[in-house]
């Protein structure tokens, strides 16, 4: 996805020669972005401001920032994260998050999927990610699955929103 703004869309599989194999520049909103490599950094995202999205397994070969890179315009850096998962992503340096990126509510620790492994995203019941976001942050009604984006008063972090098992 180049210079795009993208909404509750799954962005997978893909490599690039440069940055941001996943996205590079727009926007993302509820999106889940896992599984794609960049020779430098960025593998994940590069220079994009995403809002509840989820960042996974994505890897910047020789650069930084494995998940989220960013560059900058004038010496102002580019891209930002807002209530955004950011894990299990690999880079020679700053896995995650590159330093520069400015990241609001985004959590890089183990935020309890039900079954990374096989492309299940969803948080358990236990996530640390549930009810911890910032509802100030959040674009949009629904999550990627088209739920009320914001239960129990607070937002999740994430690409989707909690609920409970029917």
């Amino acid at each position: 996805v180049q210079s795009s703004k993208v909404y509750g869309c799954i962005i997978a599989y893909n490599e690039c020669g440069t940055n941001g194999a996943g996205a590079n520049w727009g926007e993302l909103q509820n999106c889940i972005v896992f599984s794609n490599r960049a020779a430098n950094g960025g593998g994940g995202i590069n220079n994009v401001v995403a809002r509840n999205c989820t960042i996974y397994g994505n890897m910047g070969l020789t650069g930084h920032g494995g998940g989220v890179s960013t560059g900058d315009r004038g010496g102002v850096p580019v891209g930002t994260n807002f209530n955004c998962i950011v894990y299990g992503n690999t880079a020679s340096t700053d896995a995650n998050i590159y330093t520069g990126v400015p990241s609001f509510n985004s959590f890089t620790g183990n935020p309890r999927f039900v079954d990374a492994a096989n492309g299940d995203f969803r948080l358990l019941g236990d996530s640390p990610c549930i009810d911890m976001g910032n509802n100030r942050d959040v674009s949009g009604e629904t999550d990627i699955r088209g739920n009320a984006r914001i239960q129990n008063g607070i937002v999740d972090i994430g690409a989707y929103e909690f609920t409970l098992p029917t």
